[in-house]
């Protein structure tokens, strides 16, 4: 029996529709991989919660440094919180460390924060800036006597550092601030003369190691670190420019050397 055979409609090599379902089937499995794998070994800290199993710390105060170069009250009451939550715990505190936990974190204007909500409170507040390169000194003169002088010391000046809030029992309250330890060694030298120390992270830019192994090393150099502080905003905001002042604030600037102005808690 012989019959012809019959000519196909279409042909059975290549397939178009066939060959794109299995290419999305196959995108769409190697991205999720690829999202999985992402994630799996991204350490970037993008909640509070991850900052406090990273420090250690209970106690974890996210503050937007937008908003708090802006002067906002939002700001300024979750700086009033941290001090009223660190003077639960140690009533008798007088010097507290702001440590940043890698070189991509802000601490000046969380340290200037700090100093603020002391002045709200009516306390003589010293703060002392470990970054700058040249000495400035700065007076912030708010009610009732109440008062904020910013100093720099630059690092690895262990006396300006250590002994300056000491002085003459002048101030209620010294903040010092200091890079991460993994480049500066100035954290460590001033774990000596604080009473507790903070740490300042970053979402999404500070890493969960670095948190981590700068904690590690504030603890080893002797000093309790009791909060964290976690910058949602600062990688936005990290710009040179300086906030207008609050009008009951007086700045006096004392030498011709002067870093990006602080105004406030207005940032660096």
């Amino acid at each position: 029996l012989e019959q012809e055979a019959s000519v196909p409609a279409k042909p059975v090599d290549p397939d178009p529709l066939r060959y794109l379902a299995v290419g999305l089937a196959a995108g769409l499995c190697l991205g999720l991989a690829v999202v999985v794998l992402v994630d799996r070994f991204d350490d970037r800290i993008f909640e509070a919660d991850a900052l406090s199993q990273a420090a250690g710390t209970r106690l974890v105060v996210a503050i937007s440094q937008k908003e708090s170069g802006n002067g906002a009250a939002r700001a300024a009451e979750a700086f009033g919180l941290t001090r009223a939550n660190l003077l639960a715990q140690h009533p008798q505190i007088r010097k507290v460390l702001v440590v940043a936990a890698s070189a991509r974190d802000r601490v000046r204007p969380i340290a200037a924060g700090l100093g603020m909500a002391g002045v709200r409170a009516g306390q003589r507040v010293l703060v002392i800036d470990a970054e700058a390169n040249k000495y400035v000194m700065q007076k912030h003169a708010g009610k009732n006597g109440s008062s904020m002088t910013i100093v720099t010391a630059p690092p690895g000046d262990e006396e300006g550092i250590g002994d300056e809030g000491d002085r003459d029992g002048r101030y209620d309250l010294t903040v010092m601030s200091a890079p991460s330890p993994d480049h500066d060694p100035t954290a460590v030298t001033a774990a000596r003369s604080a009473d507790v120390a903070i740490v300042v992270a970053t979402a999404r830019a500070t890493r969960f190691g670095d948190v981590r192994r700068t904690v590690d090393t504030l603890r080893l150099a002797g000093i309790q670190v009791v909060a964290s502080i976690f910058a949602v905003d600062a990688g936005k905001d990290a710009g040179p420019a300086a906030e207008p002042a609050p009008a009951d604030l007086l700045e006096v600037a004392v030498n011709q050397w002067r870093l990006p102005t602080w105004r406030g808690p207005s940032g660096s």
